[in-house]
């Protein structure tokens, strides 16, 4: 036979070999199922008699995990160094989890264990080694209470012949066992000495010589413990059902049952575990019913507890599986709002809900009036909402509404259904705490508290008076006192319990429930303040500014930078002082301006992330406008999506030439104003007062064309104080007299000019283009390699075809009226630009629509603080400065 076909088959044997583990696995399930369905139907009649003795089992469970993450500790502390031992416990209920699922799962739960201790800084060799070591002695102290087994069976007569075989085989087993051992530790040396020529085996006996006897004869006695300490849970869990079992027979079936975990290479033997526990208890003298039970018992402590654990542990790490148990507590309280707020609308003879379904309620009605439940529902619903969105303020109302249901059930009705859900959700709050760290507006929850106070000083004025007036003709009995008055109010929960007085009148009636109205509209007001998103209400100070601008120069990375340090930007530095993010916070979105600008990758990363925990914590929607294809895998690992918004023209200015090919159209406009005497003239600043009046009024001239303004965020706009500091290309006809001008800015990107205002008169056509090809010309003699004209939105963007989709054609039009999109790409494809993609970043679908609003108001200035704070009006900072070229 040929190495080849050795190896082929080989491949094909260990191909097939986890199909037919997991076979074997099904088929034990299905066989324990089918062997046990008797004593399993009858499980449902079962009924715990002594409880406490599952609280010990729990403590004993306890014990157990940290027994062996001890032993783990005390392994690793003399191979490598000392580890926390909660680090110890997960990595080994992550290893647990893997190697019951996967068949012979050992192996691989070892390097899952060995790769998450990595991360620490622990070998692999010495996680290898511990994880060896450990299973090692473990088997040495199960088969080392196989001699007691065999005494206690030896002892009873009447145990049958098969179970007194099944006890000799395995003493057998465990004999065979200790004498291998005890062979490997008299032989180490030579072993060692043979298999110097394998490098992965000699580092791991090296390793294991360098644990001291003391430390191995510990570990083998916390491996007895845990035995032991199993035996006490299959004992406490027969004393919970009933049956008080003497200590060695359940010594005889723990031994019997737990035996084939190491027989059977797949979930731990689950199936024939149980099959073997169970069957050896019955034998015994057991009945089948509970020997099933407290098989099951067991090893819901030993094999299910830690498995799901680890799963728990392991399912932890991905975001969206944390997202859904930290807003699970949100679902149960808008299932109670709307079961108690639908319920009202049930008639006692006709049920709109199924029966039993009102049971289901988080928050019960307490037994007062159909108000206060309808209040509580729609509370319910709005502190609902908040847990959702992960609110401090939401937390804090829904751990004390769910703690006093809990005490409610426990002391009043004791409904299963709800005492398990309000425990559920309160645990869930209780251990994800950290999570809801979302900050509501302060501002705001004072308002709320104040006007919810106002409102109520309010409902007490209106009541007193209502009842003292009204109790002469429309309310019985006659109420004279106003102490009186304010009294029935409270009693009566100002309007929304039960009150004291009854009326006589449609008005009175009228009366006493516009003042439950009043008190609701009060109180729900204060509880949706609570969960207002955090509005900005302060603008960077210079001091900021100019930290901002010192980061922007030197990270730079687009030629938006000049623009990242306006007064109407706000500022997000990194903890290093490495980067800083330029965003504007508008109606719950934080919207970045380009990308942030960070001074390398690893720094990019970390001012993202935390630029992210930032928003999280404010609770706004972050998003990024007009970034570059650079960092678009940055914001997909954090699960973003980008939607096109156009395309920024670059002209390479080493190429660039009117006398090249395809300008025929732009060369003729140029010679021909240049035949009737206009010139092309670049003004250094500072700039003076006639020339920024004959500026200004040839921006007015350019105002007056339909659909041209001023826009904000992405650019600058026309003021004194800002050209003032700029240099300005202009455009003069043969009497002196400015046609169009421009003014020049420094880009982010190394050797890149851009410009930003373009404005000019009416008259001449074409003076735009001529005054660019010569600003070009000028740039290139400068030293510039690249020169910007900026975006020319929704270039590359699917547009609809005209006349094919009427609607989809107005939504054109109606962009068009926003922006001249489709003349602005003809204008600077002209120059014979390069045309390179931006994109908006943005989260989720459900977020887009008020990130749209958002570039709205920000690029068209619908509010008055982004126009106001625009630009610096201030005719002496150096602010917009830019470096003269020689």
């Amino acid at each position: 036979m040929s190495y080849r076909m050795i190896t082929f088959a080989y491949e094909r044997l260990r191909s097939w070999f986890p199909r037919v583990a997991l076979l074997l696995f099904i088929g034990l399930i299905a066989l324990f199922l089918f062997r046990r369905r008797w004593e399993l139907e009858s499980l449902w009649h079962l009924q715990l008699v002594h409880p406490w003795w599952l609280l010990l089992t729990v403590l004993a469970q306890g014990f157990v995990l940290s027994s062996i993450a001890v032993q783990l500790q005390l392994l690793l502390a003399r191979l490598d160094r000392r580890l926390p031992l909660r680090t110890v416990l997960a990595a080994d209920l992550h290893r647990v989890a893997v190697s019951s699922v996967v068949p012979a799962g050992a192996a691989v739960g070892a390097l899952v264990f060995a790769r998450q201790l990595e991360t620490q800084g622990i070998r692999r060799e010495a996680s290898l080694t511990a994880i060896l070591l450990y299973g090692a002695l473990g088997a040495v102290s199960f088969f080392a209470l196989t001699p007691f087994t065999l005494f206690f069976v030896a002892r009873q007569d009447t145990i049958p012949i098969a179970l007194r075989s099944t006890v000799a085989l395995l003493a057998g087993i465990g004999l065979l066992a200790a004498l291998l051992l005890g062979g490997a530790l008299v032989l180490s040396r030579r072993i060692r000495t043979s298999v110097q020529r394998w490098p992965k085996v000699n580092t791991l006996l090296s390793v294991r010589e360098a644990i001291p006897h003391r430390t191995l004869v510990a570990v083998f006695l916390l491996a007895i413990a845990v035995d032991l300490l199993n035996v006490l849970i299959l004992g406490g869990a027969l004393r919970a059902l009933g049956y008080p079992v003497s200590w060695d027979k359940v010594l005889i079936a723990y031994q019997l049952g737990y035996f084939f975990a190491f027989v059977l290479p797949v979930a731990q033997g689950t199936g024939a575990v149980e099959l073997a526990g169970s069957a050896t208890l019955h034998m015994l003298g057991l009945p089948g019913s509970v020997a099933v039970a407290a098989i099951l018992l067991w090893r819901a402590h030993e094999f299910w507890a830690p498995l799901l654990a680890g799963t728990a542990l392991w399912l932890q790490r991905e975001p969206l599986v944390r997202r859904a148990v930290d807003r699970f507590p949100a679902l149960l309280l808008f299932w109670s709002g709307f079961v108690s707020i639908f319920g009202l609308l049930e008639p006692h003879h006709h049920r709109v809900f199924p029966r039993g379904l009102e049971r289901a309620v988080l928050l019960e009605p307490w037994e007062l009036s159909r108000h206060t439940e309808l209040l509580l529902g729609f509370g319910s619903l709005l502190v609902a909402q908040q847990v959702w969105r992960l609110k401090r303020t939401g937390w804090f109302l829904a751990v004390l509404l769910s703690g006093i249901t809990i005490v409610q059930q426990a002391l009043g009705r004791r409904d299963l259904l709800v005492l398990v859900l309000s425990g559920l959700a309160f645990s869930v709050l209780v251990v994800r705490w950290r999570a809801y760290r979302v900050r509501s507006d302060v501002p705001s929850i004072l308002r709320g508290v104040s006007f919810a106070a106002f409102s109520i000083l309010v409902v007490v004025a209106y009541g007193a008076t209502g009842l003292v007036l009204l109790s002469r003709h429309a309310l019985a009995p006659p109420i004279h006192q106003w102490w009186e008055a304010v009294h029935i109010l409270i009693v009566s929960g100002f309007g929304l319990g039960t009150w004291p007085v009854h009326a006589e009148t449609r008005y009175g009636a009228w009366f006493l429930d516009s003042v439950g109205v009043l008190a609701a509209a009060a109180l729900l007001s204060a509880v949706w303040s609570l969960g207002r998103p955090v509005v900005w209400r302060y603008w960077g100070h210079p001091a900021e500014r100019a930290r901002a601008r010192v980061l922007i120069e030197r990270c730079g990375n687009s030629s938006l930078d000049f623009f990242k340090w306006w007064p109407d930007k706000v500022f997000y530095f990194s903890r290093d002082e490495d980067g800083v993010v330029s965003y504007r916070p508008l109606r719950g979105v934080a919207l970045v301006l380009g990308d942030p600008n960070a001074c390398g990758e690893e720094a990019f990363d970390r001012l993202l992330r935390d630029f992210l925990d930032f928003c999280e914590l404010n609770d706004w929607e972050p998003a990024f406008h007009q970034v570059g294809t650079r960092f678009l895998p940055r914001y997909a690992a954090y699960g973003f999506k980008w939607l096109k918004v156009g395309e920024e023209a670059i002209v390479d200015l080493g190429e660039w030439s009117l006398e090249r090919p395809g300008f025929k159209e732009l060369r003729y406009m140029v010679r021909r104003l240049r035949r009737q005497g206009y010139r092309f003239e670049v003004r250094q600043p500072p700039q003076d007062d006639t020339l920024l009046r004959e500026l200004e009024e040839v921006n007015r001239e350019w105002l007056t064309v339909p659909g041209r303004r001023e826009r904000y965020f992405t650019l600058g706009q026309f003021s004194p104080s800002y050209l003032r500091t700029t240099p300005v290309a202009l455009l003069r006809d043969a009497a002196g007299k400015v046609v169009a001008f421009t003014n020049l800015i420094p880009s982010g990107v190394d050797g890149e000019i851009t410009i930003d205002l373009m404005r000019r008169r009416l008259e001449p056509h074409g003076a735009m283009e001529v005054l660019l090809a010569s600003v070009l010309d000028y740039c290139r003699e400068a030293g510039y390699q690249r020169f910007s004209l900026g975006l020319a939105p929704l270039v590359g963007v699917e547009l609809p075809v005209p006349g094919m989709d009427p609607v989809r054609e107005r939504f054109s039009r109606a962009l068009e009226h926003l922006f001249s999109f489709r003349g602005l790409y003809h204008f600077k494809e002209k120059f014979g630009p390069r045309w390179e993609s931006r994109y908006l970043v943005y989260r989720s679908v459900a977020a887009l629509p008020a990130v749209l609003l958002a570039i709205v108001e920000a690029t068209e200035g619908r509010s008055s603080r982004t126009r106001a704070t625009a630009v610096l009006e201030d005719p002496h900072s150096d602010w917009f400065l830019l470096p003269q070229n020689d």
